[in-house]
């Protein structure tokens, strides 16, 4: 990410830069494609599994659970500029930085909207009609891995803003083949119990990778640090 900064005053032609710009977006469209997969594999394979009511429950229980998202990804979008603009000034401790308190940022009100969804998760089921209480275990599953996913909030903007594409997108198209098949290993089995867990595993074994490559890449790990609106060096 750093040559898209500086390729110009290095002399590079137009299309090597252009080469540079599609070898950073192919990663951010592996993100959006990783996001959308991994929101929808769970229903496709539970359409052949469980009876319509079965569907519909674990549906209202995704769409509850997706609430908690719209935090981290917000944070994620906001952190990407500030930590390129670090990197390609070459200061590593900047970016710890910034990733830190930006997933910080995500971490804590996820935290404190995951709570308030363990309190009122049932009640709101239950607007959709009483049958559908039985939702509320999967929606705790879901909304633990929507948790988990915001601790290290922003690695995959601060890979993807960092030179790590080629990483980052191996450790999702990996992520995407294992949910296939969590989902039809679990599934038939537990109905959208399994699916839950299914996601839950998903996203534990995302995070986990992209952990561990952001420090092999850069040095630290990037978890949530003490809650902070102090994002200025």
């Amino acid at each position: 990410m750093r040559g898209l900064f500086v390729g110009k005053s290095q002399g590079k032609s137009t299309p090597g830069i252009r080469r540079e710009w599609l070898y950073t977006a192919i990663p951010l469209t592996t993100m959006e494609a990783y996001n959308i997969l991994l929101a929808n594999t769970d229903i496709l394979v539970l359409k052949f599994f469980v009876t319509p009511d079965q569907l519909a429950f674990y549906f209202v229980a995704t769409k509850i659970a997706a609430l908690l998202s719209f935090i981290t990804f917000a944070v994620s979008a906001t952190a990407g500029k500030p930590i390129a603009a670090a990197y390609a000034k070459g200061n590593n401790a900047e970016v710890q930085r910034l990733m830190r308190q930006f997933t910080a940022l995500a971490f804590w009100p996820t935290l404190i909207g995951f709570v308030g969804l363990m309190f009122v998760g049932a009640y709101l089921l239950v607007l959709f009609g009483d049958v559908y209480a039985v939702a509320y275990q999967p929606l705790l599953i879901l909304t633990f891995g929507l948790l988990a996913q915001s601790y290290t909030a922003v690695t995959k903007f601060g890979l993807a803003m960092t030179g790590g594409q080629r990483g980052l997108s191996i450790v999702l198209i990996v992520s995407l083949v294992c949910n296939v098949l969590f989902n039809l290993a679990l599934v038939p089995i537990y109905g959208i119990y399994g699916a839950a867990f299914a996601t839950l595993a998903t996203t534990l074994f995302s995070v986990i990778g992209l952990l561990v490559l952001t420090k092999r890449r850069l040095g630290f790990w990037a978890v949530a640090g003490r809650p902070t609106l102090n994002l200025a060096s």
